[in-house]
């Protein structure tokens, strides 16, 4: 180890070193003597000055790093929702505290509070949802491994001490057969538009921004297909947007039954008697003035409607698990499913297995059916009984 007046070095071999100060330490490459000093003086000129040393920074400095270097490359929405939950709770209890201040018990008590706390709604009030309490924990933890890979903390993560408590585990909520039949028979007197936006929802198990990010041109009236290139997004002070799919497997075709592509022409019919042009890259849901609709209008509208129908609560991402749900029970393996609905991996998919209310029953039918062949299946004991069970 070389030592100078402020600062030391380690020399690694082939014109890298390791720059150590105070408490921190930095890899460089110097192309020569001269070179390692210049970069040594500034390395302590830097830490002298208070840049994101471990024994100032705060979890606020710390935060706003991660945000710039780690969170600069992930979606807009989640960006905003990162942004959302440190505003919103974390930095108001660990923002001006210092990342060695903080403890394994001290984000336990945070942790719990949170589990705890009771949220007013305008009618009733309810606790944080298990993911929103992960998600707040997984913003936490991120933050300190960015810090200990920065070197920013010489400690373990201290969310490794943390216990979330056991979650409640929640089957997603989906329609089966006879609930989805009431649900078409009741859109049957409502607006076109919706109808069609509903149908869709139900018969292609798309996402809310893959259905309003359609365009006209993604329609194959021949080989009556629908292709999901993109999807529509909305962020407030941004607007509407288009995105990329979610992932790549989200790129797909959708073959369409015929009672859904008659709908289509009923509905293109109906837009273009209203002016509106529907083939090229114009939007098949838009806006009375043309412009793309809000990607959640199907959520705001539909409650009232399932309420005003009598129908169960349910959302248009229900919708999707409803889909999925349904063609498992109809005998689709989960593969072709997951194909269709655009997962990326099997068990993606097999959430949708939870398997309808009468899928028992239908088993137990499935094995008295082997039972009634008429053949008769001979089978020897130990005892060297025999003994006949109807095949």
């Amino acid at each position: 180890m070389k030592r100078r007046s402020a600062g030391n070095y380690v020399d690694l071999g082939e014109g890298k070193y390791r720059l150590r100060y105070k408490g921190r330490s930095k890899n460089v490459t110097a192309s020569s003597p001269r070179d390692l000093e210049k970069q040594l003086s500034s390395f302590v000129s830097e830490v002298d000055k208070g840049q994101l040393t471990p024994q100032n920074i705060t979890f606020e400095k710390a935060a706003e790093k991660w945000m710039q270097h780690i969170v600069s490359d992930y979606e807009p929405r989640t960006r905003k929702y990162y942004r959302e939950m440190l505003d919103g709770r974390i930095l108001k209890k660990l923002g001006t505290k210092k990342l060695d201040q903080i403890t394994p018990f001290m984000l336990q008590e945070f942790f719990t509070e949170m589990r705890q706390e009771v949220i007013q709604c305008k009618n009733t009030s309810r606790t944080l949802s298990d993911s929103s309490i992960k998600h707040h924990f997984a913003v936490v933890r991120s933050v300190f491994e960015a810090c200990i890979t920065w070197e920013l903390y010489n400690k373990s993560n201290p969310c490794r001490g943390v216990k979330l408590g056991k979650s409640k585990k929640q089957q997603p909520k989906f329609y089966d057969d006879k609930q989805i039949r009431l649900l078409l028979d009741a859109l049957d007197k409502e607006e076109i538009m919706f109808k069609t936006g509903v149908i869709l929802a139900i018969d292609t198990g798309c996402r809310m921004g893959e259905l309003c990010g359609w365009q006209w041109d993604d329609v194959n009236w021949k080989n009556k297909t629908l292709s999901v290139e993109r999807q529509a997004q909305y962020i407030s002070g941004t607007g509407i947007f288009d995105k990329l799919p979610k992932t790549d497997n989200s790129y797909r075709t959708i073959d369409l039954s015929g009672s859904t592509m008659k709908l289509l022409e009923i509905y293109k019919t109906d837009q273009q008697n209203k002016g509106f042009l529907c083939s090229g890259q114009a939007k098949v849901f838009v806006n009375y003035d043309g412009t793309t609709r809000y990607p959640y209008w199907l959520t705001n509208a539909f409650p009232a409607f399932l309420k005003r129908h009598g129908l169960p609560p349910i959302t248009p991402h229900g919708l999707r698990h409803s889909h999925g749900s349904y063609l498992l029970d109809q005998g689709m393996n989960v593969k072709e499913v997951g194909e269709r609905l655009g997962h990326g991996s099997v068990s993606s998919t097999n959430i949708y297995c939870h398997g309808y209310e009468n899928s028992g029953k239908k088993a137990a039918e499935k094995i008295e059916k082997l039972h009634k062949k008429g053949q008769t299946l001979d089978i020897t004991l130990d005892t060297n009984t025999s003994t006949s069970i109807q095949k």
